[in-house]
């Protein structure tokens, strides 16, 4: 035994992952941060694979922009607010696609409805139990409004048209 107990186990669990916790997930709120963690997770096997992906990692980076100028291409004059322009300069690997909605919750239920995932991954600080040292209200803001957008290398450009003409559709 590793551990002396469950509990050190499962805080050893969630310290490895920067401390957080999934265990309280629920619709509006995808995990918590009960105590500042470390990013602990990548053993030899997980490094070995990774770098056998560098073989395909160009092309899985120009698919994923394609996807992201996709989702710009169509989103563009719509009353979706995009969170940041691209331009050529951008060297983002496409990790997220994030809009600002007004309602939310009523946005990413009907986008489910739809057949379309849509994640929060932008939480202030002060919302979790370490807090934070000053008020945020840029990123309150930030993270009451934003929702992410499916990006993935196998979802076809037909598929961000129709994840497109929905979340429009939801907004108008």
């Amino acid at each position: 035994m590793t551990f002396p107990d469950a509990a050190s186990a499962e805080r050893a669990k969630r310290l490895r992952r920067l401390g957080i916790d999934t265990g309280a997930r629920s619709w509006g709120n995808p995990y918590d941060i009960p105590e500042l963690g470390f990013k602990y997770n990548m053993g030899d096997i997980m490094a070995a694979i990774g770098l056998a992906q560098l073989e395909g990692l160009q092309s899985k980076l120009q698919k994923r922009r394609s996807i992201v100028r996709r989702y710009r291409e169509r989103l563009a004059g719509s009353p979706v607010e995009l969170v940041r322009e691209a331009d050529d300069s951008d060297r983002s690997g496409g990790f997220a696609v994030p809009v600002l909605v007004k309602d939310r919750e009523r946005v990413r239920k009907e986008l489910d409805s739809a057949g379309i995932e849509s994640e929060i991954y932008f939480r202030p600080l002060g919302e979790f139990p370490i807090g934070a040292s000053r008020p945020t209200p840029v990123a309150e803001r930030f993270s009451r409004d934003v929702i992410c957008l499916p990006i993935h290398p196998l979802i076809s450009l037909e598929e961000v048209d129709y994840v497109c003409d929905r979340l429009i559709e939801c907004v108008a």
